[in-house]
Order: structure tokens, then sequence, then C-alpha cells
């Protein structure tokens, strides 16, 4: 790049004269001489005798300083310098493809670009990330050796593509590296359908497939949108790949992506967003075998994508390490800001708290980090330059409003440390108030933030755990289904994740405060109480959203009416979770209470918050809690008044304290036991000593109400614990040449995961059933070359569920109608799956290879090869036989050889449906240490 660009240095204020450049009455020299120890986009700017000196390298610096350079004049100063911080230092940009809706790229000008990419290089900034939801590729190639990949008219791609082009222009011109964000393995719906793929997903969003497949003719898609999207854009730097869709798709990158881009004269810069990807190795190699540059991105905050406290997440030790066992020098970035990507609790609402987020900078600053890179919804620069087409009065009023939380990432980078003294001073000056009305609004804007955010300190969402449950709709659920956000500090000792979206811990590290607590620990008589229990949290959480809301309506007046409604907004979250913490721990007392009066009392003051709970939703809706299906109090009040009427009837209370005791030992598991986990022999040995401990408490209850109408409720619970205890024990099978009888599989639930704290209590007054209704059964033997699996299903209305299945097909659902997982060495490393669709109208095939803790490969569905099927269904009932040749197993097994084996079910295709012949406690991929052992007779 040369010194400048005249255009782009006249957008910044300066001024071309005889060839030589000025701003205002100073003429401009750029020099990069000592630029270097400036850093990554540093500058320093010296005014004297009517020249400026700036000295920067070429880019965006140079840019900046001219930018800066106007208010130096201003203000009269001589001389400043910036050693921003952070090496890398990209801002995130929203575009929607699609003409005529709200963000279209077509809409765009560039005098209105130009004026981002002024704002965003004011900021230090120097790179800009396109980010596009939808499959960005279908609406701007050319399509030439794909005409049937799209629905997408050829003269509108060439407009989307004209203006795209347009857009990297103008970012290069200011200096700004430039990135495509890109979900890997998306492909439009349309070539689904021409090509006769499996899944199209039309029916969730018509466009895009959401797919983990790998097929011959997705990989030559990808090979040619790969490098067709830089031969038709060349000034696009790089892509950030979001592995999202396609968990640790190293296969596609190493067999596909990697070779085609490495193919380029100009390899492209390839940001590996690590959310779904969690194989350190893997990314070193891939790293290794491309020429061009690597870097790799998390989201900030620990296990989650939903800002909660100020830290920030201590894998970066992990990957820094793996990375420098291989040599290999690859900058780490943090994806802060509030947006879906990092921030999805705050990206459309209003947030703004300076102290957090220079608390959560400083953390990663600590921890290592190369980089940061902002994302936002809301295009926050919008109110700095005049309106556009693309920016509506709903969004400017939104960036003006959260304008500090990208100033102080800003003032962050620019070493600034955190003063509230300034900060208030330039509320006053943002927002045209007096000082004092400057603190208030400052005050009101970060006791509203953190009112909405208190709430994930006690019910922080997972990724995968609950996520599938029909029940997620009351955050005061069974005990443990949510822990406290501090449960994070203990994931180095925790069974990892299998299929989790971030790297399993193996180093100890404690991001969060040590004093947070279980609802369930905190009515414990026997736990000691924190500083930072339940009831301070809700306490505080309602305080600050009633306060800050009351405070918004007073200054609405000088600021908007916007803010009042955003705040509201955001006290209508404190209060329903403050309330929902009230009701979980009235509630949760009644696993302790020793009385039949103060039981009843709990009770009622349960009933009581969700009552309050209810009118707030009819008064002001349902509100907006992350990752969360909306508060529906109505079903549990029911419970609940059901459950006061049993306590004040005449039943023996002894029997139901041992009732009670036995549940609340029963709850303890799912503190260490959680779905989606690899097993460990010790989560094993815990999950059966609890078993056995909630039992003993059980036959107590029993011999105390065993004459009464109560017995017949205990004895059911007492079949339950039965049955889980003898399906922790391993499970074998014998495989012969003849067909044996079918044996019923069982509701894969992980200990009641997900349910009610209701439930426990009003089971003991009236029969409520532990597991599905799924009569589902299954059986394996062998033919001479094939292995053979029966399934059949009764007491099902098939008019009804066959309407049912074309309604979801094309999508990923059906993979997961029977799963029959196969481990051929019976040792754990290595599982193979065969997913067989409804109807055996379909078939595909996964390998999942565990080589160690953290290490865990699932390599992605392709179409199984080999197999044949019967399928037959009569009214309420039908028959499947899938066979599978031992050659695509690796060899037919000789007698007395044994695998591991295991089939699960989901033909309901719904929620908490899903069902296995062994206990895989929900793990949708499949469990290695929860694997039949079948042996060959």
């Amino acid at each position: 790049m040369s010194e400048y660009d005249p255009i782009t240095a006249s957008q910044c204020g300066a001024r071309v004269e005889n060839g030589a450049l000025f701003s205002g009455g100073d003429e401009v020299v750029f020099t990069s001489r000592g630029a270097r120890s400036l850093g990554a986009g540093g500058y320093s700017v010296k005014r004297s005798r009517g020249k400026a000196r700036v000295a920067a390298r070429p880019g965006s610096a140079r840019y900046a300083a001219l930018l800066e350079l106007q208010s130096m004049q201003a203000s009269q100063a001589v001389s400043v310098t910036r050693r921003p911080r952070f090496s890398i230092r990209n801002y995130k940009h929203e575009l929607n493809l699609i003409p005529d809706t709200p963000r279209s790229i077509l809409s765009y000008t560039e005098d209105f670009w130009s004026s981002v990419c002024r704002e965003i290089v004011r900021r230090h900034f120097t790179g800009v990330v396109f980010y596009i939801n939808a499959v960005p590729f279908e609406h701007f190639l050319d399509f030439n050796e794909f005409s049937d990949a799209t629905d997408v008219p050829a003269d509108v791609r060439s407009r989307v593509r004209d203006a795209f082009n347009m857009l990297l222009a103008v970012s290069r011109r200011y200096g700004l590296r430039t990135f495509l964000q890109e979900y890997l393995s998306h492909y439009p719906a349309r070539l689904a359908d021409s090509r006769n793929l499996l899944f199209n997903a039309r029916n969730r969003s018509g466009a895009a497939c959401l797919a983990n497949f790998h097929h011959p003719v997705l990989h030559d898609f990808f090979r040619y949108t790969h490098t067709r999207i830089f031969e038709l854009c060349p000034d696009l730097d790089g892509l950030y790949l979001n592995y999202e869709s396609s968990p640790n798709a190293v296969e596609l990158m190493k067999d596909v992506v990697i070779p085609a881009l490495s193919s380029l004269e100009r390899p492209p810069v390839l940001f590996h967003r690590l959310w779904y990807f969690t194989v350190p190795r893997e990314m070193c190699d891939m790293a290794e075998s491309y020429p061009g540059e690597t870097v790799v991105g998390h989201k900030i905050m620990d296990t989650m994508d939903a800002y909660n406290y100020p830290a920030a997440d201590t894998r970066i030790a992990e990957w820094k390490a793996a990375f420098a066992e291989r040599g290999l020098d690859i900058p780490f970035v943090y994806l802060v800001g509030p947006c879906h990507n990092c921030g999805s609790n705050i990206s459309r609402r209003l947030w703004s708290d300076p102290e957090f987020i220079h608390a959560a900078l400083s953390r990663a600053l600590k921890l290592g980090a190369d980089g940061i890179s902002f994302h936002t919804v809301w295009e926050l620069t919008a109110d700095e330059f005049d309106s556009s087409p693309v920016i509506d009065p709903h969004e400017r009023e939104m960036a003006r409003l959260n304008h500090f939380h990208l100033e102080s990432v800003v003032d962050f980078v620019r070493g600034l440390p955190f003063d509230e003294k300034r900060v208030v001073s330039e509320h006053a000056r943002h927002f045209r108030l007096k000082s004092r009305g400057a603190a208030s609004l400052y005050r009101t804007l970060r006791d509203s933030s953190r009112a909405e955010i208190l709430h994930l300190m006690q019910f922080p969402l997972t990724t995968q755990e609950g996520y599938h449950l029909d029940a997620r709709r009351q955050l005061s659920q069974h005990p443990f289904f949510y822990m406290p956000v501090s449960y994070h500090n203990r994931q180095h000792a925790e069974d990892p994740h299998q299929f989790w979206s971030y790297l399993s811990k193996a180093k100890k590290a404690s991001p969060y405060p040590g004093d947070l607590q279980t609802i369930f620990d905190f009515v414990d008589p026997a736990a000691p109480v924190t500083k930072n229990n339940p009831l301070v949290l809700a306490a505080s959480m309602e305080r600050l959203g009633k306060s800050s809301a009351a405070s918004a309506r007073t200054l609405a007046r000088k600021v908007g009416p916007e803010l009042a409604l955003l705040a509201a907004d955001n006290r209508h979250v404190a209060v329903s979770c403050a309330r929902d913490i009230r009701a979980g721990a009235a509630l949760f007392r009644l696993y302790f209470d020793a009385s039949r009066s103060r039981a009843v009392a709990h009770v009622e003051e349960a009933i009581a918050e969700l009552s309050a709970l209810k009118r707030d939703i009819r008064t002001h809706g349902v509100p907006y809690i992350h990752m969360h299906g909306g508060h529906d109090p109505d079903r549990d009040i029911s419970a609940l008044k059901k459950l006061k009427r049993a306590l004040r009837t005449d039943f023996p209370f002894p029997a139901f304290r041992s009732y009670a005791e036995s549940r609340r030992l029963y709850c303890e598991i799912r503190r260490h036991v959680r779905p989606w986990r690899m097993w460990s022999a010790r989560s094993i040995r815990k999950a059966s000593s609890l078993l056995k401990r909630s039992r003993s408490a059980a036959l107590a209850a029993l011999d105390k109400c065993r004459d009464t109408r109560f017995a017949s409720n205990v004895r059911l619970w007492i079949d339950w614990l039965d049955s889980e205890i003898s399906w922790i024990k391993p499970m074998r099978l014998t495989c012969s040449d003849l067909p044996g009888e079918l044996i019923r599989m069982v509701h894969d639930n992980c200990f009641g995961y997900g349910g009610f704290a209701w439930q426990d209590f009003l089971s003991f007054f009236q029969p409520l059933r532990c597991d599905k209704d799924v009569r589902l059964f299954c059986g394996v033997h062998r033919e001479a070359d094939r292995l053979v699996i029966s399934a059949h299903e009764d007491g099902c209305d098939m008019k009804e569920r066959t309407a049912h299945w074309a309604r979801f097909a094309g999508g990923r659902d059906p993979a997961g109608f029977l799963r029959v997982f196969i481990d051929t060495a019976n040792d754990g490393r290595r599982l193979q799956c065969y997913s067989i669709f409804p109807g055996a109208a379909a078939a595909t095939r996964f390998e999942m290879q565990v080589r160690g803790r953290q290490d865990v490969l699932v390599l992605p569905d392709r179409v199984a090869a080999g197999w044949d099927a019967t399928f037959a269904h009569d009214r309420d009932s039908w028959t499947l036989v899938f066979k599978i040749p031992f050659k695509q197993l690796g060899g037919a097994p000789a007698k007395g050889d044994t695998w591991g084996f295991n089939v699960t079910g989901n033909t309901h295709i719904a929620r908490n449906h899903g069902v296995a012949l062994y206990k895989a406690y929900e793990m949708g991929p499949g469990n290695p240490s929860r694997m039949c052992t079948l042996e060959f007779v």
C-alpha cells in the first residue's frame, strides 16, 4: 500500500495541494520510522511550525492519525502517541444479501460505507468482518459450474456481487483487512433438491442446510465456492470459519477447503472460530499444512455465548500450550460485543457497562489474548454519521444508547484505565447533558445492564444440556438443572462433554467467584450460606432492575422514550428471574422440612411467587431470557395447588419425609452426572452409590406407609430406582444366526434431568410416570456375511406417525429415528454409527474417534453403502429389519469375538422421547462408555 489514498485522506478531513497533504493549517508528513515500536495500528502525531509529522505504517493507522489530528487541532494539542493493545482488532458488520429487506446490501452506498469505515478506523480497528446469516455464496457467485445450485436470479447475484466488491474496495482503501463469515458445510437447498442429496432443510429455513454431511457433490461444490469467491472478490482477505454447523470439520478442511485455498495465488487468511472445534492437534495439523495465515478465536465468556460476569475463558492457556508444543505462533482472539456470536443475551437489548468491559478485557489481556473481534448486531457507530437507508431509526437509537459498549472497548484498546469520572464526562458530551444528568444516566445504564445479566450468575445456560428438553421453560426446575456459573470452575475435574462447543478443560482454573451457590444447597440446613447466595442475587437483580427502570422514566424526557422502554424490558427479566429464584428456594425446602405445616407454608410461598410472575407476564409479556423458551407458570401453579391440597390431607408425614429424602438423594446424582458427557468409572460409582442410598430411603418410606393408599406410589418409585440400578450395570447380549426375542428399549433420560421439583413431592400422593411410554423393541442376530438389526414399535398411530415423518423429511432430525452403534474392537476408541431414516428410506453413517480426554472427533454423516432393509407396517405398528454387510464394518467376527453395541431411537422425532437399548444418558452422537457387550456365538 502507498503512503495514503487521496480519496480516503479527504474523507478523513485532509486535502491535497500541489502534491502535499494538508489537514487544517498543518502539512501532514508520513513516516514509517519508529512506527513498528508503536505496535499494530499504532501511530504518533507531532505538530510543530505548521507541520504534523505522523509516524505510522501504511494502512488504517495513517487514517486514524488524520482523524486524531482534527481533534488535536481543536484542542491545540501538539503531540499524541497511540500504542493500541492487542495486535488484531477486527470489527464485525452484519449484511443481508436479499433485496428489499432490512440491511440489504443493495441499499448500501459508497458514502455510507465510507462513513462506517471512517468510524471503525477512528477506533483503531484494523479489520472488518462481514457477517451474512445465510449461504453467502448462493447470493453472489456466478455458478457457471453449478447452475442448478441456486434459485437466486443471475442479475440479482451480479448486483449483490458488485455491491459486495464496493464494500471490500472501500474497506481496502481505508487499510482494513476484510473477512467474510462462513458457516462451514452450509449449502443451498436448491442444490440438495437438484442433486438428490438427503438433507435440504427446507422445512426449517427454506434456504440453507445446516447439515454436517459429506458427499462428493458437496465436496466439489465447496472446492468451487471457496476458490471462486476470491477470484470474483479480489479485495477479500480471508474467511471467518464457523464450525457450529459442522463440529470439528477436520475432514472437510483437510480434504477439500485447505487444498482448494492453498492452490490460490494469494492464500487467504483463515480465522477459525473455535465454537464447536475442540481438537487442538487437528488445528495444529491444519495450520502446518496451510501456506496462508491462521488465526483462532473464541467467545470471551467461559463456556457460554452470553455475558454473565467480567471474566474471560481460560481455555486460551490450553490452546496456546498446544500451539507452543508444535512450535506454532498462532494468534488467539477473543470475540466480544453485543451480538449472537458472543453476547447473545444482550444483542438487541439495552446494555452499557464500561466497568464490566474493562474488567473482562483486562482478564483477557492477562490470559495472553493476541486480539479482539468486536461483534455487534446493531451498527454501534450509526449515530456518528448522517442518516442512511441502511440504518433505520430504531437501530440508530439503539446505537446511541449502547454507544459506550463500543467506546469502552476502544478506551481499553487505547490503554485507558476505567475512570468513572471520565466516563461520566463522556456521557455528558455524547448525550448533551449536564454533569448531574450524565451521572444519573450512566448509573441508570450500568444498573439496568447489570440487572439484565445477573440472572445468568444463578442460571447459566449451556449449549447442549437441557436444550432439547420440552420442559425447558421454567428456571426453577429440578435441582442442578441449572448450576450457578461458579460450577464452571470445576470443569477440569468433570466428565468431559463428548460433543461440546468448547474444548474440555484439563487445567484447573477459577474464572468465576466461588461463593455462588445452588438453590438446593442454599436451602439445605446442613450447608453454609454463602455471601452471593441465590436470594442475595435475586434481591440485587430486582433492586437494580426496578431502580434503573424508575430512573429511566425520569430521564426519558431528556434522553428519549426508548430508554424507558428498554430499561423496563431489563427490569422485567430481572424481576421474573428473582421470582423464579424465590419460588425455587421455597419449593426445594420440601426436601429438608421436618413438619407438615412448614411444608404447606413453603408451597404457598412458591405459588405466591409464580402467581406474581404470571401477573407480570400478563402485563408485560413473556420476558426475553437467553436461550430459554419463555416462562409458563400455569402448569407449575396448578401442580403446586394440587400439592398444597394433598399436604393438608391426612397422610403419614414420616413416610413423606423419607420419600422426599429418597428423591433428594436421586437429585444429587445430577450434581455429578450430566447429559452429553463421556462417563468415567468415578461418575458411574457415584451414580450407583446415590441410587442405592435413594432406594434405602424409599424402602424406609414404604415401611412407614405400607398399609396406606400411598404405598403403591412409593413402590412405583422403587421400581424405577431398581430399573436405574440395573441399567448402570454392564449389559451383555449374544449374537447367533437365529433371531432372538426382541428387547424393549428404555427412555434414554439422564436421571430425570430437566423435570420439575414438584414432581418429586406430588408423586407421593398420585402416580406419576418417570419415563416415556414408548413401545420400541429391538434385537440383533447374524447371517453369514451380515449383521441384522430388527426393530418393532407397537401402540402407535401409523397414519399420524407417517405424516409427521413426512413433515420432517430433508431435515436433520429423521437421522435420529434409529441409530445403531458398533465398536468392533470393544475398547471405546472407535464408534461406527448407522442412522436409519423413517421407513428405511435412507441411511447415513458417521464415525467417532476417541483419542484422549479432550480429543474426541465425530466424523460427519455420509451416505451409507451396502445395506439393505425391509420395512412393513399396519395401522398401529411397524417392523424394520436392517442388514449391514460385515465388510462395511471391517470384517466378519469369529465365534467368541465381542463387540460394543447399542441402539438408540427417537421415532416420535420429538424432544425428550429418545430411547436406547442400553442407556446412553442423552448422548446424541453415542457414548463409547455406554455400550452393550455383544458376543458372537
